[in-house]
């Protein structure tokens, strides 16, 4: 039998999160190994619209977003582009909604602000704003590149001596008298005094290998890409607040971003519930339903036909927030997942808070103690929902 490898920590997932994790601790000398089944960002961290928003309910949201983008700049400063987040609204009850949230994120400091038909059209030029009512523009958000950002998070890592072995399928993790034990792979076991889960959509599965609940569970999002549109390279981030159509750059190319439909064709508005995730394909209703929106947004977009598509997975909980922390009942095994949407544009700073609670056993950088596992076990959640 194989001799089991030994580190420090053993990370299982080399998504965004994971290896942002394994960096940050690797920064502080820890010996850190990282699990992955396929390769890195094999899952939902190449996937995704790659949004990053300041606007939360939630300070703490607005924190991890303020930490991460340095870290991710120091990484990758051509990976981000910060021209803008801009919801629209077709209704007086959606207005209110989006009205609603600028007093709270101007006391911490989020520069917000509302925004009439008038100045969509120049921050949107051509756009159809005669059905809208008016918009929220986050003027410090935008997009940026996961992939590129993971790369480099990866290539730092392993410069600092992080192992990252891919195509390694995590089959359980052994825990004894109350302690974590071993992780065991598909070509080795791993003994660390640490494990951290961190495999997004998965990590519910992975943690029931050692008999550990957690209200993780996967929720389709579908994206599709067209082009080119030179004409609309420089606008913002824009989303329709009632329908949930999300668009912007990549290049001369827009993304595209559409709700799931339910089986009548209404939009699926709210994540399932768990266990009731959708497969990993793209629903051709949807792409139709984004083609019929869009052409009725922007006349660029009339005809539209899309060069690829594809799907990928939120990592949903019953608050729309990670679980960040300890898991009580196995001593060194602690879990970061979860992220309803959020993961690239909060990845960074969370990679350091995990590094700081493994290694001081408290997080400084941001104070994520609200988003321990047991806020579902004790039914006190404070968080209010905010997936997009």
């Amino acid at each position: 039998m194989t001799s089991p490898v030994r580190a420090d920590v053993c990370i299982i997932g080399a998504g965004l999160v994971g290896c942002a994790c394994a960096y940050q601790l690797a920064k502080r000398g820890a010996d850190v190994i990282v699990l992955e089944r396929a390769w890195p960002g094999a899952g939902s961290s190449s996937g995704g619209m790659g949004g990053f928003r300041h606007q939360f309910a939630d300070a703490v949201d607005t924190e991890l977003v303020r930490a991460s983008l340095p870290i991710i700049r120091e990484l990758a400063p051509e990976a981000m582009s910060p021209r803008g987040y801009l919801f629209v609204a077709e209704t007086a009850a959606g207005m209110r909604e989006l009205e609603a949230g600028v007093e709270r994120m101007h006391a911490f400091g989020v520069r917000v602000r509302m925004v009439d038909t008038r100045e969509i059209a120049k921050l949107v030029p051509g756009i159809v704003t005669a059905d809208l009512l008016g918009g929220r523009i986050g003027e410090d958000d935008g997009w940026g590149d996961p992939r590129l950002v993971l790369e480099r998070t990866v290539a730092a890592a392993r410069d600092l001596g992080a192992r990252i072995v891919e195509r390694q399928n995590v089959i359980a993790i052994r825990a004894q008298d109350g302690h974590v034990r071993e992780v065991e792979s598909a070509g080795f076991n791993v003994v660390a005094a640490s494990v951290l889960v961190a495999c997004g959509a998965w990590t519910a599965d992975v943690l029931a290998t050692c008999g550990v609940d957690v209200p993780i569970w996967p929720y389709r999002r579908q994206i599709a890409r067209a082009g080119p549109f030179p004409a609309l390279t420089q606008i913002p981030m824009t989303i329709e607040w009632e329908s949930g159509l999300h668009f912007r750059p990549r290049g001369d190319d827009q993304l595209f971003s559409m709700p799931n439909l339910a089986r009548d064709g209404s939009l699926e508005k709210a994540p399932a519930s768990r266990g009731a995730a959708a497969p990993l394909v793209v629903d051709p209703r949807a792409l139709s339903w984004a083609r019929q929106k869009a052409a009725a947004r922007h006349p660029a977009f009339a005809g539209l036909r899309f060069v690829e598509s594809w799907a990928c997975y939120y990592e949903m909980t019953p608050d729309d927030h990670p679980i960040i922390g300890a898991v009580p009942e196995v001593e060194g095994l602690f879990v970061a997942a979860g992220f309803s949407g959020h993961g690239f544009m909060q990845s960074a700073a969370v990679g350091a808070c995990v590094a700081e609670l493994l290694t001081d056993g408290a997080a400084s950088t941001v104070d994520v103690s609200d988003f321990s596992i047991d806020r579902f076990r004790a039914a006190r959640s404070r968080f209010s929902p905010s997936v997009l």
